[in-house]
């Protein structure tokens, strides 16, 4: 395929096995995001990527051709790291110059180049600022001129934004994958945080302790969690097991119609955005509100059933909300809201 193939790559730094058998392509074009925990191997696997640590088996590829042994400046790859590493003796242009000239251009390409650049991440004027002198978002828009000013085959992003405050973080993400997508450019993308990796992606990888626990688009992956871990990992955590007999789920917080294709023991998601306060669903559930938290479009709702504790989340205006202390009657259509895993 044309971009980026990785197989079956191993790591581990003495016991500690980084990572375990990993591997996904990243289409020409595409934005991958490589969502995971702290500790999954995130960095591990875009340093092996990089070049900076060679893997213990497996093998990474470029357009079919097998990248073993070719060092870090001549893979053509950019990385972007969340401290942005500007150079604080050199001012904007010559920070954004300093990829194209050590791939050698000549200075008139260099000099269009870094214009291109700056106008690229809407800091048409800023050369000859100091660097010292910029804000946090300007300096990561110096920081995304200069990773793609020289053009990289590849562009790796290591938790670019999280150094940002949340309304700063937002509005960058959305601006980071228009120009992505403006430019075709093809990129890896590695955070913690899942809002940052369903906002930015094409297709979304989690980690999982040094393996893929599901590769998706984000819409995928959101609503059909492969297991356990990836549920619980996305906020999902209202998850149990259960017995299927004569087509129902007997669970410890009652019964629920079992999917047409559950058998014997099964663990399954009873998922907390599908359920509704109108009678409109085709099967209830009954609690006792513990805890409403206000969340701006929607109200976190924690229920007592059955001696468990579930989480819910129903809108926060056009309904009234019953308080902590009371009984609520949920509605839900069993096709929407209890999933396998």
């Amino acid at each position: 395929m044309s971009g980026l193939s990785l197989t079956d790559l191993h790591k581990s730094f003495g016991p500690t096995q980084a990572l375990r058998g990993i591997s996904f392509d990243v289409a020409e074009g595409e934005i991958v995001a490589v969502l995971g925990p702290s500790g999954c191997g995130k960095s591990t696997l875009l340093g092996i990527i990089a070049g900076l640590e060679e893997p213990d088996a497996g093998a990474i590829f470029w357009d079919d051709r097998n990248l073993a042994g070719v060092p870090p400046h001549k893979r053509g790859f950019g990385l972007m790291f969340q401290d942005y590493a500007l150079f604080p003796h050199k001012n904007v242009r010559e920070n954004v110059a300093f990829g194209p000239q050590m791939a050698g251009w000549n200075e008139a390409a260099i000099r269009q180049r870094v214009e291109e650049a700056l106008i690229l991440v809407g800091l048409p004027d800023y050369g000859e600022r100091d660097v010292a002198s910029l804000s946090g978002g300007e300096q990561q828009r110096v920081a995304l001129a200069r990773s793609l000013a020289p053009r990289p085959r590849l562009l790796m992003l290591d938790e670019p934004l999280g150094s940002l405050d949340r309304t700063l973080r937002d509005r960058l993400l959305v601006e980071l994958r228009e120009i992505l997508q403006r430019t075709g450019q093809t990129a890896l993308y590695v955070t913690h945080d899942q809002e940052e990796a369903f906002s930015l992606a094409d297709r979304v990888v989690v980690m999982n302790q040094g393996q893929v626990a599901q590769i998706g688009t984000p819409q995928a992956v959101y609503r059909q969690p492969a297991n356990p871990f990836v549920a619980r990992f996305l906020g999902l955590n209202n998850i149990f097991q259960g017995e299927v007999h004569a087509g129902q789920i007997r669970s410890p917080i009652g019964d629920f119609p079992a999917p047409k294709d559950a058998v014997g023991t099964i663990t399954f998601l009873i998922r907390p955005d599908t359920v509704r306060l109108d009678g409109s669903g085709s099967a209830q559930l009954k609690g006792l509100v513990l805890a409403r938290t206000f969340r701006g479009g929607f109200c976190r709702l924690e229920i007592e059933i059955a001696s468990h504790s579930l989480v819910f989340d129903l809108p926060s205006t056009g309904i009234d909300l019953p308080q902590p202390g009371a009984n609520i009657l949920l509605d839900y259509d069993p096709r929407d809201t209890i999933q396998l895993l």
